[in-house]
């Protein structure tokens, strides 16, 4: 039921040649983002947070940050599984407004 380590893919267009859309991190808890989030935050890095989103079939909270290669990198927790369809995907804006500051 818990893999160390889940893999997912997902097909979307292609916005710019060789781009990666983003790697993400789970874990286990809100406590667990937020730690993420601050020690991002102490080392200097913009980060930004989406708190109960709608992403990916689920209700999550969750950090982002955007490392030296232009990367973005998301610690999530996953609050509630299985959402309809409907309600499967509001994923947030992207830091591509913030990329140029770190």
């Amino acid at each position: 039921q818990n893999p160390p380590l889940n893999l997912a893919l997902n097909e979307a267009p292609v916005t710019s040649r060789g781009a990666l859309s983003h790697l993400g991190i789970q874990v286990a808890s809100t406590d667990d983002v937020l730690g993420m989030k601050q020690k991002w935050s102490d080392a200097g890095l913009l980060t930004r947070d989406e708190m109960q989103t709608n992403c990916c079939f689920a209700i999550q909270d969750k950090a982002w940050v955007r490392d030296p290669d232009g990367n973005e990198w998301e610690v999530f927790v996953v609050l509630k599984d299985n959402l309809p369809e409907a309600d499967a995907c509001a994923c947030g804006d992207k830091l591509t407004t913030i990329s140029s500051t770190i």
